[in-house]
């Protein structure tokens, strides 16, 4: 086998396109060794025999190359358009794999950030819930709802944290101006009876 015909075997499968190469070859061949003998007529001086050659002998091997060389042809061209449609389905497959690939990376990015957006957002509710709890006066922040949010160790934590000891601190002020204001009514009470 020549060259053209490895290149054309590592390329294409296809028996049939072989085939049809060989055919060409043969007719190409044949067409080769009339035409190398009429030369050797014309360069002994024979052009009698170079003629004869040349009126029929070369023709018909010449006809038939050219027409194996045009179904060879014509099967490449039919080749490449097979392989063209073929890429063009696998590019659409890719594309639609890298598609889902997205869809479904988005889905498990989704499920795997579902608790910790929860997380955030219960504690988030529970820091607002006890802001407009302290901002109505309400100063005995519940401190379990508090603690269950302590044990994490992040901001959120922290500004529950924060939240529960403004209170406490606003609960021992509110105390002492309270027991303060118990202290003078008491002793005014005392000093009014005793003026009495």
């Amino acid at each position: 086998i020549d060259a053209a015909g490895r290149t054309l075997l590592s390329t294409d499968p296809d028996p049939g396109t072989l085939q049809r190469y060989w055919a060409f070859r043969q007719h190409w061949d044949a067409y080769l060794l009339l035409d190398k003998q009429v030369r050797g007529f014309m360069n002994d001086g024979l052009p009698l025999q170079a003629t004869e050659l040349l009126g029929g002998g070369m023709r018909q091997p010449y006809d038939a190359a050219r027409q194996a060389l045009v179904e060879l042809a014509r099967s490449n061209v039919a080749q490449a358009d097979r392989s063209r449609r073929e890429a063009a389905m696998l590019a659409g497959l890719a594309q639609g794999a890298t598609l889902l690939s997205v869809i479904i990376g988005a889905a498990v990015a989704a499920l795997l950030a579902w608790p910790i957006i929860r997380r955030i957002g219960t504690t988030l509710a529970a820091a607002r819930q006890a802001a407009q709890l302290l901002a109505q006066g309400d100063l005995a922040l519940r401190a379990d709802g508090v603690a269950k949010q302590g044990d994490r160790q992040d901001e959120l934590a922290d500004l529950m944290l924060a939240l529960r000891e403004m209170a406490q601190r606003w609960h021992g002020l509110v105390t002492q101006v309270r027991d303060g204001a118990l202290g003078v009514a008491h002793a005014s009470r005392e000093i009014a009876q005793g003026s009495g």
